[in-house]
């Protein structure tokens, strides 16, 4: 007669199976989310959420702003947005460490002397509908900005056609665009791309 309440070892087998699947199955997500992104999904504002998305949240952020100061992490404090929880039932607002600094009312924040987020400005590239990061995940293209090149980061948008309905640009046999444009050849599309070869697509400075 059989005894109850044992597992045998091969239903225990198959059941660690299933757990080391579904282990690597949220691996390779978090690595498909990474790579295609650019962030990474566990961070700081993903485990917040998960811990309480409604919490107020200031001081997590002004500590981490801390933390960015001292380690002389330019991107982290002058270009990384923060959700920000400053009140309960309130909205949550995205600010960067260098904004958070000169907030009213204050919230604590020291200006840091360590970082000049001078030439950090990250308008040229928001107006392309572009996102400032230190690398691009595959898919994005690549605007390149001398203010953030010097700085080793890079704007990253998506894909478009050069002209009419994508970037606005067009494309030319030139060496080189003119001092009015930029160079989005690596940003557009492959179809596009593929039926101007040998020309580089050029955007006007917006």
């Amino acid at each position: 007669m059989k005894k109850r309440g044992k597992i045998s070892k091969r239903k225990a087998a198959t059941l660690l199976e299933y757990a080391v699947a579904i282990a690597l199955l949220l691996v390779l997500v978090v690595l498909v989310v990474w790579f295609t992104t650019g962030k990474f999904i566990f961070g700081g504002d993903f485990l917040s959420n998960l811990i309480g998305g409604d919490q107020i949240n200031v001081q997590n952020v002004v500590s981490g702003c801390s933390v960015a100061c001292n380690t002389g992490n330019s991107y982290e404090y002058c270009l990384r947005t923060r959700d920000i929880l400053f009140e309960k039932g309130s909205k949550k607002e995205q600010w960067t460490c260098a904004r958070l600094v000169d907030r009213v009312p204050s919230v604590g924040l020291s200006k840091c002397d360590n970082i000049a987020c001078t030439g950090y400005d990250s308008s040229p590239c928001s107006k392309y509908g572009g996102d400032v990061r230190q690398s691009c995940g595959s898919g994005m293209g690549t605007l390149s900005f001398d203010t953030l090149t010097q700085r080793g980061l890079v704007c990253c948008v998506v894909k478009k056609p050069c002209g009419t309905g994508g970037f606005g640009g067009k494309w030319t046999s030139a060496a080189k665009c003119s001092e009015e444009e930029y160079s989005a050849t690596s940003t557009v599309i492959e179809a596009d791309a593929k039926n101007h070869q040998g020309e580089i697509c050029c955007i006007p400075l917006k």
